[in-house]
């Protein structure tokens, strides 16, 4: 709700602050003494449009404050304007610049006022399906919810439809090039490591005269040439023998030394093997070379390396795969999607005739709400227009009103009077009850056009709201003025330089003068003073009685 007020150098207000506090706030004061400047202060504050002609005359700048608690917070929220002479705002939200949008997006949780020219919730045909769904939340909550669900489901699968569709339609497209390239990798068919085994072979057969030279070499040393390794190691072994059964020691060394013949007899015919099988062939070194320049090509197209260009391989298989298959996919997912909507379509019927049996019980509620508020000709309806499905249903809702006998159902958008709109979002208000979670309502001109005993109702119906939710009001009449829990004065003082407004809570004597004046008395005479009582005193019943219905 909010809880401050703070306003310097906006219109006539030079400096102001007021402190505001739950149930019902009632502002009165004389004509001209600034108390629609009060709510466009407070419009100003909540993101409304700028305007820089109503910085006060000989200032540089204007500045407003509202102080606002939020339920869910510990800490108050604090939202500043700033209004330049020369035109330019400025606006924070706890001392944080902020964009226009975003600080009337944010007060909108907050604070709704309703007052001549103000375009209301209430006046947007495309809020009047939660309204009505609000007014019977009981009843038609369950299922929408299961409407929600279900169309939430279709939409799931008629976006996959339409994604796998295009998928389809681009796959088409690159089908014969995926083919290609697939071909292309087929046709190599190159496996895991046959760039390194062709590398590997590669140097082998350039380097073919070394190889066969130094193993050559090697061979005639370690086994064939006479006095080579083999024949010392033999001639040591047969010496080691003769003494080998005197020691342990030399029986080891005789099996070391049989070890070594051993090992270089396994050395010697691989050393052997290498000069008897060197190919000096030029065609394989220039297969070798061409297998080379395709796998290398086939590794810079598709991913720097064999195992790379494999799994681009199982890649493109596997979409040509699902390009082929997609027709079949396609069919399954449509004939899901008709059975889905055979279920969406039994639920938006439901959700329609449970809503249709809503608005009934609604139109008589508004209509006993609009009579007791002073509309004795009127007439509400609302009325259902067949749509597509959408997240709310198939049904397009739109509250329609005539105002005077013998008019024509018209929106609520085209009524002209800020105070009949006005009374008409009392009337919704009352009926809702706490189903709107905005905290805080302001009402100007909510008392245009009525008197007597409708004002009388009026003051009754803001009060009834004022138990779930803050309402500060602005009124011209004593019917509404006596309800009030907490009664502002707002009045005009010019000296011989300026003018300025000034807001005061009233005590008990201001009240009744106030009440008096109200009334239609100039002064607070003894007969005043007793019909100002007599009003308090009979308010006071009357407020009793709605907090004992209330609290039951």
């Amino acid at each position: 709700m909010i809880e401050r007020l703070s306003v310097k150098n906006f219109a006539i207000i030079k400096d102001l602050d007021i402190i505001f506090n739950s149930g019902l706030n009632i502002i009165t004061g004389e004509t001209g003494a600034g108390k629609s400047i009060i709510i466009e202060a407070v419009h100003m504050a909540l993101g409304g449009r700028a305007d820089s002609a109503l910085v006060r005359t000989g200032c540089s700048k204007a500045l407003i404050q509202l102080v606002i608690s939020d339920p869910s917070s510990e800490e108050d929220i604090i939202l500043t304007r700033e209004i330049q002479s020369g035109g330019r705002s400025t606006c924070r939200i706890n001392d944080e610049i902020v964009t226009l949008s975003k600080l009337a997006s944010l007060c909108r949780k907050y604070v709704d006022i309703h007052g001549q020219y103000d375009n209301q919730a209430l006046l947007n045909p495309e809020n009047h399906i939660n309204i009505l769904d609000s007014y019977d939340f009981n009843g038609i909550g369950s299922a929408k919810s299961d409407y929600i669900e279900l169309f939430s489901e279709y939409t799931v699968l008629a976006d996959n439809l339409s994604r796998l569709r295009k998928q389809q339609a681009e796959g088409m497209r690159k089908k014969d090039f995926m083919e290609f390239e697939l071909a292309e990798i087929e046709k190599a068919n190159p496996s895991p490591g046959e760039d390194d085994e062709l590398k590997e072979r590669l140097s082998f057969l350039q380097n073919r005269e070394k190889i066969f030279s130094s193993a050559g070499s090697a061979y005639e040393q370690l086994y064939a040439r006479e006095g080579s390794c083999s024949e010392l190691l033999m001639s040591s072994l047969s010496e080691i023998k003769k003494i080998s059964s005197l020691s342990s020691q030399f029986s080891d060394i005789q099996e070391i030394i049989e070890d070594c013949y051993y090992r270089l007899e396994e050395v010697s015919s691989v050393l052997s093997g290498f000069t008897d099988s060197i190919d000096f062939s030029p065609d394989e070194i220039d297969s070798i070379i061409s297998r080379q320049e395709t796998i290398e090509a086939l590794k810079k197209k598709y991913g720097g390396s064999v195992e790379a260009v494999l799994e681009y391989k199982e890649k493109l298989a596997e979409e040509l795969s699902l390009i082929d298959s997609s027709d079949e996919f396609k069919k399954e997912l449509s004939e899901k999607i008709n059975r889905q909507k055979e279920l969406v379509s039994e639920s938006a019927a439901l959700l329609s005739r449970l809503r249709k049996e809503a608005a009934l019980d609604m139109q008589d509620a508004v209509n006993r709400e609009l009579s007791e508020l002073g509309f004795k000709n009127s007439r509400f309806e609302v009325e259902f227009t067949p749509a597509a499905f959408g997240p709310d249903g198939a049904d397009k809702i739109e509250f329609l009103i005539s105002t005077n006998k013998g008019e024509a159902l018209k929106p609520l958008a085209k009524i002209a009077s800020g105070g009949e709109i006005s009374r008409i979002m009392l009337a919704f208000k009352r009926i809702t009850g706490s189903c709107s979670s905005v905290p805080t309502f302001i009402f100007d001109e909510i008392d245009t056009g009525i008197s007597g005993h409708a004002a009388a109702v009026v003051g009754k119906k803001l009060y009834q709201i004022s138990a779930d939710h803050q309402i500060i009001c602005i009124t011209h009449l004593p019917q509404i003025a006596v309800m009030g829990d907490y009664h502002y004065l707002i009045e005009k003082f010019s000296d011989d330089s300026e003018t300025y407004t000034t807001v005061s809570e009233m005590d008990r004597e201001t009240l009744l003068r106030e009440i008096a004046r109200l009334s239609g008395s100039g002064e607070l005479t003894e007969g005043a003073r007793m019909n100002a009582e007599e009003m308090l005193t009979g308010a006071a019943l009357r407020k009793q009685g709605i907090k004992n219905q209330h609290n039951v």
